[in-house]
C-alpha cells in the first residue's frame, strides 16, 4: 500500500515545494519591488528639490535684475531731469529769453506800426497828388472855359457862387505848351497813357501797345576762349575754403561753453 502511495505523496511533496518556494520568490520581489521604489522616491525627490533650488535661485536672480533695472531707470531718469532743467532747458534762462523775445517784439510791432502809418500816409500823399494832377489836366483841358476881359466863364455866373472854385482853379493852372501837348499826343498815338504832376512834367505808363517791341539784336560771342579741359578741371575741383569759411560762426560761444562744462564737473566745491 505505501508502494501504491508513493508516487502521490512524491508529487504532492513537489506541489508543496514549488508552492513554497513561489511564495518565497514572489516575497524576495516584492521586497525589492519596495526598496526600489523607495530608492525612486528618494532620488526623485532629491532631485525634484535640486531642480526648486536651480528655480528659485534664477527667479532670485531675475527680480534682482529687474530691480536694480528699475532702480537704475528711476536714478537715470533723476539725474536727466536735473541735467536737463539746468543744463538744457534752464526755467531762468528761458525766462530771460522769453523777457527779451517780448520786448523785442514790442519794438518790434512799434516798428510796423510806424512803417504801416509811413506807407498809408505814403498812399494817401500819392493819392492826393494823383488827384491834383488828374484835376490839373482836367483844368488844362478846359482851360478855354475860363472868364476873359469882355465875357464871362461858364463857372464865373453871378447867380451861383457853388462852381466859383472852378474858375480859381482854371486860373492857377497854365495851359500846356505846345510842346507838351505835342508829347502828349505822340503817347497817344503809340497806346501809352501821360498824365501831369504839379510841376507840368509827363509820366508814362505802357499800356496795351499797339505794336510788339523787337528783341535786342544779339551780340556774336568774341574770344578768346579757353580749353573745354580746363573749363572742366576748374568746375569740378576741390572745394579749399579759407579759414574764416572753415571756422564755425559759433565757435566761441562753443568753446566758452564747453569749458564751463569742464571747469563745472572739475570743481570741488559746487556754489549755488
Amino acid at each position: 500500500d505505501a508502494e501504491n502511495r508513493r508516487i502521490l505523496e512524491y508529487d504532492s511533496a513537489v506541489k508543496i515545494q514549488s508552492w513554497f518556494r513561489a511564495t518565497r520568490v514572489r516575497s524576495y520581489i516584492r521586497f525589492l519591488n519596495y526598496c526600489a521604489r523607495t530608492i525612486q522616491r528618494h532620488f526623485r525627490g532629491f532631485k525634484g528639490r535640486e531642480i526648486y533650488r536651480h528655480i528659485v535661485k534664477e527667479h532670485v536672480k531675475q527680480m534682482r535684475i529687474n530691480f536694480y533695472n528699475a532702480q537704475a531707470t528711476k536714478i537715470q531718469k533723476v539725474w536727466r531731469g536735473y541735467y536737463t532743467r539746468k543744463y538744457i532747458h534752464n526755467y531762468y534762462s528761458r525766462k530771460a529769453f522769453l523777457t527779451g523775445l517780448v520786448v523785442k517784439n514790442e519794438i518790434v510791432r512799434q516798428q510796423l506800426h510806424e512803417l504801416s502809418v509811413a506807407a498809408s500816409q505814403e498812399r494817401a500823399r500819392k493819392a492826393k497828388e494823383e488827384q491834383k494832377a488828374a484835376q490839373e489836366i482836367e483844368a488844362r483841358k478846359t482851360h478855354y472855359l475860363i472868364s476873359t476881359h469882355q465875357i464871362p466863364g461858364v463857372y464865373n455866373s453871378p447867380y451861383d457862387k457853388k462852381h466859383f472854385s472852378k474858375e480859381h482853379a482854371l486860373l492857377a493852372v497854365r495851359a500846356p505848351s505846345p510842346k507838351t501837348r505835342a508829347a502828349i499826343s505822340a503817347r497817344l498815338r503809340t497806346g501809352r497813357t501821360g498824365t501831369l504832376d504839379v510841376r507840368g512834367s509827363v509820366k508814362a505808363a505802357e499800356k496795351d501797345m499797339k505794336y510788339e517791341v523787337l528783341p535786342p539784336i544779339t551780340t556774336k560771342m568774341q574770344g578768346p576762349f579757353r580749353e573745354p579741359q580746363e573749363v572742366w578741371k576748374q568746375r569740378h575741383k576741390k572745394l579749399n575754403p579759407t579759414l574764416r569759411v572753415d571756422t564755425s560762426y559759433t565757435s566761441a560761444e562753443q568753446a566758452r561753453a564747453e569749458m564751463k562744462a569742464e571747469e563745472w564737473v572739475t570743481r570741488v566745491i559746487d556754489d549755488k
